[in-house]
């Protein structure tokens, strides 16, 4: 036992040197008188409380004593340390739709097994999916025990799960992820802890639905109107070819009955991936179904494998166009938005990408490194290796909202310098030289957003909308070239913000269209407001749902299930698990290039369509290969963990501050007395 603050028992000797005073101190004054026998019948007549009242040393003085004693320790602060020996280790779990229902009682066996190697007082740091609640604080072996046994299968692939980053505070972490990864969650980090990767083989049917994409098809475009044209690609986990039958079902107004119409199929190569193409009517949703082939001979719709669905949505389209020099990362960005369109004829377009070209002067624009200058700007010497973290940059306007630069480089740049009066401002500059210029917001404009004084001199009038004065077109000016060996922008989440924003502002949202979209589990909304369509028809298999069954974490966490889902202001919303791998088969062959699609009617082409799912890369994923200082990955989880190395354990002090129980004491002593001694 230590005491934190030792001065504090000179007090002892003060309570001590008080009880002696209390004890020695002189009685009352003799006095001569002719009689005691008043004060012996006084003495008599006293009761037996009176009697030890008057006595030095009594019970209340000695309760008092005890509470000053203890008092004066309280203040001393007296701490009680132990010592032992534990281990400190952290578990993760990735617990992704591969797994399966079995590779999920696989993962948690073996976690449990190998928090059985663990003692009673070692400690172990869970470290769960985001979804899950992350890293969990030290719990005991057996309470670790209890939460895994607990742990639901996620509805989301392995690659897509959020795992935090392993903490870098135990001796010792143990991932258990599924095979089908390429590599484990995070990747070890230099001076961290020694890390044990534990690979549990996949659950997955041979077959599953790889991507989905669903198209309207426009009159003249080989169908007939009110018909959508969907794309569905179909992965061979096996290492044979296997024949496979999707069947295309749709969800008709009613909200309540899916309708089939049309079934193709084809034959995967092993370990390969081939696709259909099938045409239908459209509806509020629709559903590929993957089946395989009935017996030969035998009626039926064969064995349900997986599921993907699409809801019917309307976008409005804005239509833009690039001139100039073709920038991969534009036509890219363009792609990915669902609410972009991108034409060939500048004419058609809302607006227009300009890239090393000027733009039209009709047409709002975002011009990159164009070979003018910008009206009222003139180009001021070349610059290189700037970087813009200690840029000024305008934060407070909206085309630099939530756009952070502070990690952008540019290699050659030659900002623009003022030349006289412009209705352009610099929303970037470096030395007083601009990178980034835009107009001021036009008020009360309809998204035409920002505007400047066009292509001609300031001020000039001409057509297009959104200027100063409501006549000229809108423009976004950058000083430097977007090219990947140029500058890092377009590889930074800036780069995508900074085009959202500029192509908000540039045109206003274009005419209504009708799209089909999905979302995956790990994006879509986590509303209990949403309601299920249809679930007693959807014939989803097992390792494509989410097992939430009371977990430990916060309410709301876990992914939702694929399916189709009605929210509260009534629209239809589809979520899909589409793209999942299986671990490579052993002497399974490369997987070819996707084969022909096979359809009902004649296939045409689906470019890939704002709001589809892009097919996936189809190289084989590689094997899990171990770390230096790790223990190999054996194919039995159970046999992982019989062989991952223990850390040896260490001191570990624990101490326990006694002056709390002190005080009380000292408090109840002092009142017990002082009620003793009024008595």
């Amino acid at each position: 036992m230590v005491f934190i603050w030792p001065l504090s028992l000179v007090g002892l000797i003060v309570a001590a040197a008080v009880a002696a005073w209390a004890l020695i101190r002189p009685g009352r004054q003799e006095a001569i008188v002719g009689s005691l026998a008043v004060w012996q019948k006084a003495l008599a007549s006293l009761d037996r409380s009176a009697k030890r009242s008057s006595r030095r040393i009594s019970a209340a003085w000695l309760m008092l004593l005890a509470g000053a004693v203890a008092g004066i320790l309280g203040l001393a602060r007296p701490v009680f340390q132990t010592a032992g020996q534990a281990r400190d280790v952290a578990v993760s779990l990735g617990v992704s739709a591969e797994l399966g229902p079995q590779g999920l009682a696989d993962m948690t066996a073996a976690a449990r097994r190998l928090l059985g190697r663990l003692g009673a007082h070692d400690r172990v740091r869970l470290v769960l999916p985001a979804e899950l609640g992350g890293s969990s604080s030290a719990l005991s072996p057996a309470e670790a025990g209890e939460r895994i046994a607990k742990l639901p299968l996620l509805a989301a692939a392995a690659a897509d799960l959020s795992m935090p980053v392993n903490p870098q505070d135990v001796q010792h972490v143990y991932r258990f992820v599924p095979a089908c990864l390429a590599a484990p969650f995070g990747g070890p980090r230099p001076g961290g802890p020694e890390t044990t990767v534990i690979t549990i083989g996949d659950h997955l049917a041979d077959l599953t639905i790889d991507a989905i994409g669903a198209v309207p098809l426009p009159p003249g475009a080989g169908g007939q109107s009110g018909q959508v044209e969907l794309y569905a690609a179909v992965r061979n986990h096996a290492d044979s070819p296997l024949a496979a039958r999707v069947r295309v079902e749709v969800l008709g107004p009613d909200l309540t009955v899916w309708r089939s119409a049309g079934q193709a199929e084809t034959v995967v190569a092993a370990g390969g991936r081939g696709g259909l193409i099938l045409r239908a009517e459209a509806g509020e949703a629709l559903r590929a179904v993957l089946t395989t082939p009935p017996a030969l001979g035998l009626q039926g719709q064969g064995t349900v494998l997986d599921s993907a669905q699409v809801a019917r949505v309307g976008v409005a389209k804005r239509k833009v166009a690039i001139i100039g020099r073709d920038e991969p990362l534009l036509r890219r960005f363009i792609q990915a938005d669902s609410a972009l369109e991108l034409v060939g004829a500048a004419g058609e377009a809302d607006f227009i990408f300009a890239n090393l070209a000027e733009p039209p002067p009709d047409k709002p624009a975002l011009v990159i490194d164009p070979p003018g200058d910008p009206p009222g700007w003139q180009r001021g010497p070349l610059r290189r290796a700037v970087t813009l973290a200690d840029a000024n940059v305008a934060a407070d306007h909206p085309l630099l909202a939530r756009v952070h630069l502070s990690a952008v480089a540019v290699r050659r740049v030659r900002p623009w310098t003022p030349l006289d009066a412009s209705a352009l401002q610099p929303l970037v500059s470096i030395d007083g030289g601009a990178v980034i210029l835009a107009g001021p917001l036009r008020a009360g404009g309809s998204g035409a957003g920002l505007g400047n004084g066009g292509s001609g001199p300031a001020g000039q009038a001409g057509p297009g909308r959104g200027g100063v004065g409501g006549d000229l077109p809108a423009r976004i000016y950058v000083a430097f070239e977007l090219s990947g060996d140029n500058t890092n922008l377009g590889t930074s989440e800036a780069f995508v913000v900074l085009l959202a924003n500029a192509a908000g502002s540039l045109a206003p949202p274009g005419a209504t269209a009708a799209a089909y979209e999905y979302a995956a589990p790990i994006q879509a909304p986590r509303l209990a407001g949403w309601k299920r369509i249809s679930q007693s028809a959807d014939s989803l298999p097992e390792q494509a749902k989410a097992y939430a069954a009371d977990p430990p974490w916060p309410a709301g966490a876990g992914l939702p299930a694929p399916g189709v889902y009605l929210d509260q202001a009534g629209r239809v919303r589809a979520i899909s698990l589409v793209g999942l791998r299986a671990a490579p088969q052993s002497g399974a062959a490369p997987p070819p290039t996707d084969s022909s699609p096979s359809a009902i009617a004649p296939p045409s082409t689906i470019a890939p369509k704002p709001g589809s799912a892009p097919a996936p890369d189809v190289s084989p994923p590689s094997t899990i290969s171990p770390k230096p200082g790790n223990a190999p990955a054996p194919a039995d989880g159970l046999q992982a963990v019989a062989a991952a190395p223990l850390p040896q354990p260490r001191v570990v002090g624990a101490q326990l501050e006694l002056w709390p129980l002190l005080a009380a004491a000292a408090l109840a002593l002092w009142l017990a007395g002082w009620a003793m001694r009024m008595r």
